[in-house]
C-alpha cells in the first residue's frame, strides 16, 4: 500500500503525459481545420464553377441560332470545361447536370379586354446529365420564377430557364460538421445555380 501512494505522489513523468495529451488535442484541431479549409475551397470552385457555366448555356443561343435546348453532346462539352475550371486532371470526379426549362409560345390576349389574365404556362422540359449522381440540389417548383417577356417579334412568351449543377467526387472527415445538407449526397459535393435565358 505504501508502495501505491508513493507512485500516485510521484510527479516523474506527468510533463511527457501531459504534452502527448495536448500534441493529441492540437493534431486533432489541426486536421480539423486543414479539412474544412479544402471543403470550403472546393465548394467555392463549384459554385463559381456552376454560376460560369449557367452564363455559357445562357449566352450560347446567340451563337447556336436561338437554340434554346441543352442536348447531351452541349452538356458533354460542359463538363470538358468544368474540369478545366476546377483544375481536374481526372475526368471521373466531375459531373455536372444541365435541366432546361421551356415554354410553349402563348397566344396573344386583347388587352381591352376584361378577362386578360396571365397566359397559362405549358411546360417542355428536358434533363441532361454526365452522371447518375449528379442531381440537383433543390427540387422546388422553379417554373414559378419564369418571367413573362415580350420577344424580337413583338408578342409576349415565358421565359426559358437554365438549371446548372456541377457536382466532385470527394471524401471528407468532417463534411456533417460544416456543410448543409443540400450541398452533399453520397459522396458527392455539388453546386447549383438558375437563370433566366436570354
Amino acid at each position: 500500500m505504501k508502495k501505491i501512494k508513493q507512485l500516485l505522489n510521484n510527479n516523474q513523468g506527468s510533463v511527457t503525459v501531459e504534452f502527448i495529451f495536448i500534441f493529441f488535442l492540437f493534431s486533432v484541431l489541426l486536421i480539423f481545420l486543414v479539412d474544412v479549409a479544402i471543403l470550403q475551397s472546393t465548394t467555392g470552385k463549384l459554385q463559381r464553377t456552376s454560376y460560369s457555366l449557367l452564363n455559357v448555356v445562357k449566352e450560347r443561343n446567340i451563337s447556336d441560332g436561338g437554340k434554346e435546348e441543352v442536348t447531351q453532346a452541349d452538356v458533354d462539352k460542359l463538363k470538358k470545361l468544368a474540369v478545366k475550371l476546377m483544375g481536374e486532371t481526372d475526368d471521373k470526379l466531375i459531373d455536372i447536370t444541365v435541366t432546361y426549362y421551356g415554354f410553349d409560345p402563348i397566344k396573344p390576349q386583347d388587352p381591352k379586354s376584361s378577362s386578360a389574365t396571365r397566359p397559362e404556362k405549358k411546360l417542355k422540359s428536358s434533363t441532361s446529365s454526365t452522371g447518375s449522381q449528379c442531381k440537383a440540389a433543390y427540387s422546388t417548383n422553379i417554373t414559378d420564377a419564369a418571367p413573362l417577356t415580350e420577344n424580337f417579334k413583338g408578342s409576349n412568351r415565358y421565359a426559358a430557364i437554365y438549371y446548372v449543377t456541377v457536382c466532385r467526387k470527394m471524401t471528407n472527415l468532417f463534411k456533417g460538421l460544416t456543410l448543409a445538407k443540400q450541398d452533399y449526397e453520397s459522396g458527392w459535393l455539388r453546386a447549383s445555380a438558375l437563370g433566366v435565358g436570354r
